[in-house]
């Protein structure tokens, strides 16, 4: 009971440590995306203004010598507007409450946690948000007031909202926690930075500055990424040093692994810059005294010490593991803000990318059956028209699930339009519901390819005259007999046949297992011998089928005779 109780008041606990305004950060939101499109529909009436102010200032200019403080009044009543002279209150207590539920969800440990699937959403929201002003609200005119564009962009929700949302992200990208993120984000990001990319070519300026500011040095490799670790578990009495260097990076982000676990106050984890200069504290202890956010080092190197003591069983303790991964940021003194944004950008693009083409981690079912998904009965993938409903069943695949949706629905389409055709007087089509009800009824597609679909098909029912039958023969005479061979019946036969084609098909040796019996008298010998040891091959496995399912069926009769 005891035990109930502490474990219902940790939940109630944290229950109530989760983040609770998520309505607040909606509403935000939209009103920093009112007021950007408000600011946005005065943007040519204040450029006019603007460019009145600066002919007032030339025809000042032009004027007799004036005394000091005529001509500081003069230019004070001559400046510039701006249409958001300062980010509005919103936009500042925005970032406050976006900075909030940052920390929690970097808190977190569980993937499914509340707070981790606020933050993902949110960071959905404020993408779609920024995509939307930028592409209907700030392209559109920025070649007429590009000027007052810049200052909409760097003085809104996009810069001090979306820009630190994005930096924030570019560290976590690749730990577990945060990997779904990228599939949820990238399309959107990568509309972004084609918006900021077009947006930059329309100005000759900050074309210049783009390109002047570009590092052409030493570039961030693609493979920025490496996992750290200690024997688990680790021997006592041992000095571990290991220096990670990751070239063309000004940042190192580090991040633990949640099964960091030693001896507290004996073995312990010194985080050191290349100086020697240790970063924080010495590491130490269970799970729970191991950071949980990422640790963003200045530099492209760090070195890892670890130290452990003699005279004591370690077997309990798992060590420690982080992934270290290099960040490369544009530490530019007078790089603009728009030049920061377009940067973070092109840099959250690139791993959002990667993390959607290397996929998520292999699952512990995935690694228990390694060795038959790496089998060629596997390489083709599943069929166009195989049963996709497992896909529909992963919520971390949202893009997929779409996807598997549209499909179903052409398919339903598909089927109305080759339904019954109903007259005006209300009658069935007999010939068209007839040849409808021969489709559902069809066999499952064997092959898209229709030279494929028909040697498949003839050879799983054996069809006489055909080349499948004559491979079938062929093989077969190969083979020695056995008592075996004519016992089973119509069934067991059938069986025989079809598995052999599919195993012909998943195996990719339907085209030579064509060629074998239609070219064979102009195939080189050489390559007949090895066609004809891969076709044994599946025969074989075909022949010893048939004594399988005969010894099966005796066993199980005896069983229950």
């Amino acid at each position: 009971d005891e035990q109930k109780d502490e474990a219902a008041a940790a939940a109630a606990a944290a229950d109530h440590d989760t983040f609770k305004s998520s309505a607040l950060l909606d509403f935000l939101l939209h009103s920093c995306m009112q007021h950007v499109r408000q600011v946005c529909g005065r943007a040519r009436e204040v450029h006019a203004q603007n460019v009145l102010l600066e002919q007032e200032t030339l025809k000042q200019q032009q004027q007799p010598q004036q005394d000091a403080e005529q001509e500081q009044a003069t230019l004070k009543s001559v400046e510039k507007i701006l249409p958001i002279p300062t980010p509005s209150p919103m936009t500042r207590l925005l970032k406050v409450v976006q900075r909030d539920l940052t920390m929690r969800a970097c808190q977190r440990r569980e993937p499914a946690h509340q707070d981790l699937s606020a933050f993902v959403q949110y960071l959905q929201q404020l993408s779609a948000a920024t995509l939307e002003v930028l592409q209907k609200s700030i392209l559109p005119q920025f070649v007429e007031c590009s000027a007052e564009c810049l200052n909409i962009v760097e003085n809104s929700f996009i810069v001090h909202s979306f820009l630190p949302a994005i930096t924030i992200l570019s560290g976590l990208l690749y730990t577990p926690m945060f990997e779904k993120a990228a599939r949820k984000l990238w399309r959107d990001v990568v509309q972004i930075l084609r918006l900021l990319d077009e947006i930059c070519s329309l100005d000759e300026a900050l074309l210049a500055h783009a390109e002047s500011v570009t590092d052409v040095a030493e570039q961030l490799c693609a493979e920025n990424t490496q996992y750290v670790e200690s024997p688990h578990s680790y021997p006592p009495n041992t000095v571990d040093r290991k220096e990670i260097k990751v070239a063309g990076a000004t940042h190192i982000c580090l991040t633990f692994d949640p099964k960091c676990n030693t001896e507290r106050g004996r073995d312990l984890l010194d985080i050191l810059l290349p100086s020697g200069l240790p970063i924080c504290e010495a590491l130490h202890g269970p799970s729970r005294h191991w950071p949980t956010t990422s640790l963003i080092i200045p530099g492209n190197e760090v070195h890892l010490n670890f130290r452990s003591e003699a005279s004591h069983d370690n077997r309990t303790h798992w060590g420690y593991g982080a992934w270290a991964t290099g960040l490369k940021f544009g530490i530019y003194p007078q790089c603009s803000l728009f030049i920061d944004l377009l940067f973070t950008t092109a840099h959250i693009v690139g791993k959002c990318v990667r993390c959607v083409m290397v996929g998520r981690q292999a699952s512990e079912a995935e690694e228990k059956h390694k060795k038959w998904l790496h089998s060629p009965l596997f390489s083709k993938d599943a069929e166009a028209n195989a049963d996709i409903s497992m896909a529909e069943d992963d919520d971390e695949y949202d893009s997929d699930r779409e996807s598997v949706v549209m499909m179903k629905k052409q398919r339903q389409k598909q089927k109305q339009q080759n339904a019954v055709t109903v007259h005006e007087d209300g009658k069935d089509d007999e010939k068209t519901a007839a040849s409808g009800r021969a489709h559902e009824t069809s066999s499952p597609t064997w092959s898209p390819l229709q030279r494929h679909q028909q040697f498949l098909e003839d050879l799983a029912t054996r069809r006489e005259g055909s080349n499948a039958a004559i491979l079938h023969e062929k093989m077969f005479s190969q083979l020695k007999r056995s008592i075996l061979d004519s016992r089973g019946g119509t069934v067991v036969d059938h069986t025989i046949y079809t598995v052999i084609a599919a195993m012909l098909k998943h195996l990719g040796l339907v085209e030579i297992a064509r060629k074998y019996v239609h070219d064979h008298d102009a195939t080189p010998l050489g390559v007949q011998s090895k066609w004809n040891e891969k076709l044994l091959f599946v025969f074989r496995k075909g022949k010893d089928l048939r004594s399988w399912i005969i010894n099966e069926k005796q066993r199980h009769q005896q069983e229950h005779e």
